[in-house]
C-alpha cells in the first residue's frame, strides 16, 4: 500500500472544466454486502440515466472483475471480492429536461474503512500506521456511507457491526473531537430482498410497490427511519437500537439520512415485478448454488444510486454556502 493511497483525501480541484470530487467513506461490517452494493453502483447509475466511468487502473479493474462475474450464464454474486484501497469513478449527469442540483455530473473517490480500523485491535495488537492512515482518510471524508445488514445482525455469531461501528468511532473521536466528525451520514438499511425481512416489512405495511414499470418494491425514503426503528426493536437485531442511538450522539440528527437499499433487487417477469398479492416469493432475485449465490435473472437495484446522490448534494451545497 502506498503513501500516496494512505493521503488523506485533499480538497476538490477548482478546475472549472471537471467535475466536482466528492469522497466518501464505505463503512459496513466485513461480509455486510458492501462489494455487491458497489457492483450494482454501476446498474442503478445506468438506469437513472448516468453514465459510470471508473478511472483506469485498478478502479477499472475491479468493476471489469464484477461485471465478468456476474455476466450470463454464471451470474454469481461477488464472493468476498478485495476492494482496491480506493475507488475513483465519474457520473455523468442525469438525462433530464429540468436538470436539478443533484443530476449534475460528480467525481466520487470512495473507501472502505470499517475492516481497516478494527483488524489490529482484534488481533490484540497495537495501532498499525496503515490503521491510523484510514482513520485520517474517515476523519477528512466528506460523507460516510454507513450499512447496515440486518440479514447479518440476525445471527447470533456474526453480530459485530455494532462493535467495528463503535470502534471506528471512537478512534475517529479521539482524533477530530465530536464537532470534527463528517457532517453527511447516510444510513443504509441493506438487503431488503431477502425474504424474512421483506415478508416482516410488507406486513407491518412498510412495503410498496411503484406505481410505474418495472413496479419494484421498496421501503420509501420517507418511512426508512421509522422502518430502522421498529426494525432495531426486534430482539434478535443485537446492538442496532444501541448503534443509532451513538450515530445520533456523534454527528446529530440533521446529519443523516436514511434508506432502505437491495443491491440484487427483485426479479423480474415481462419486465415487471409481479404484484404483491400474487406471492412474494416471485419477487426472489438470488439463490444458492453451492457454496455461493447465483442470479436468478439481471441485477435490479433499489435506493442504491440514492444514497450516494442525496450526500453529494448535501457536500455541495455546503460548499456553495461556505
Amino acid at each position: 500500500m502506498s503513501e500516496e493511497t494512505l493521503r488523506p483525501p485533499q480538497a476538490p480541484p477548482t478546475d472549472p472544466t471537471l467535475p466536482p470530487l466528492v469522497t466518501h467513506a464505505l463503512f459496513g461490517a466485513p461480509q455486510s454486502g458492501k462489494t455487491t452494493l458497489l457492483a450494482a453502483l454501476e446498474t442503478a447509475a445506468t438506469n437513472n440515466g448516468r453514465s459510470f466511468t471508473p478511472e483506469p487502473g485498478p478502479s477499472t479493474d475491479f468493476f471489469t472483475k464484477l461485471r465478468t462475474a456476474m455476466a450470463p450464464p454464471k451470474r454469481f454474486l461477488p464472493d468476498r471480492t478485495e476492494l482496491p484501497d480506493t475507488l475513483h469513478i465519474t457520473f455523468g449527469p442525469r438525462r433530464a429536461a429540468r436538470p436539478r442540483p443533484v443530476d449534475l455530473a460528480f467525481r466520487l473517490r470512495i473507501m472502505d474503512v470499517a475492516g481497516r480500523v478494527t483488524r489490529d485491535e482484534e488481533a490484540g495488537e497495537a495501532p498499525s500506521a496503515e490503521r491510523e492512515a484510514f482513520i485520517e482518510f474517515l476523519a477528512a471524508c466528506d460523507g460516510i456511507l454507513f450499512l447496515v445488514d440486518p440479514r447479518r445482525e440476525s445471527e447470533r455469531e456474526q453480530r459485530d457491526t455494532n462493535r467495528h461501528f463503535r470502534s471506528a468511532l471512537t478512534r475517529l473521536a479521539q482524533r477530530t473531537g465530536l464537532h470534527g466528525m463528517p457532517r453527511h451520514v447516510a444510513l443504509c438499511v441493506t438487503m431488503l430482498d431477502h425474504d424474512p425481512l421483506l415478508r416482516r416489512a410488507a406486513e407491518a405495511g412498510f412495503v410498496t410497490q411503484d406505481p410505474h414499470p418495472p413496479h419494484l418494491p421498496r421501503v420509501r425514503d420517507r418511512h426508512a427511519r421509522d422502518f430502522f426503528e421498529w426494525l432495531s426493536h426486534w430482539p434478535e437485531q443485537g446492538g442496532a437500537r444501541e448503534m443509532h442511538e451513538a450515530l445520533l450522539a456523534a454527528f446529530g440528527e440533521d446529519a443523516i439520512s436514511y434508506f432502505v437499499c437491495s443491491s440484487v433487487g427483485f426479479r423480474l417477469h415481462d419486465g415487471r415485478a409481479v404484484a404483491m398479492d400474487r406471492g412474494r416469493e416471485n419477487w426472489q432475485n438470488i439463490s444458492p448454488s453451492g457454496d455461493r449465490h447465483k442470479l436468478l435473472g439481471p441485477m435490479n437495484p433499489v435506493n442504491v444510486l440514492e444514497p450516494v446522490e442525496t450526500l453529494v448534494a448535501r457536500v455541495l451545497e455546503e460548499r456553495d454556502h461556505a
